[in-house]
């Protein structure tokens, strides 16, 4: 990559650089590009990055009850 100062993405919209094509860059760089940027500029409905690290957060413990869930309904089944 070429070296960045924090400075916001040259206009690139932030949503594409997220959920784009994950081939444009490594999860790592965007992450971190993510992270660098405190607002949303093009999605203005994502809201701020607290609210979005927030959302991410709830999304695992939602995929973390709902595989327990499972995972005990198959312990049934075999019982």
């Amino acid at each position: 990559m070429m070296s960045q100062q924090h400075h916001s993405n040259d206009g690139i919209d932030l949503a594409y650089l997220n959920y784009g094509p994950k081939q444009l860059y490594s999860v790592r760089e965007r992450k971190r590009r993510r992270d660098n940027c405190e607002t949303w500029t093009n999605a203005v409905d994502r809201g701020s990055v607290e609210e979005n690290k927030n959302r991410k957060r709830k999304r695992k413990k939602k995929e973390i009850s709902l595989r327990r869930k499972v995972e005990e309904r198959n312990a049934v089944g075999v019982g």
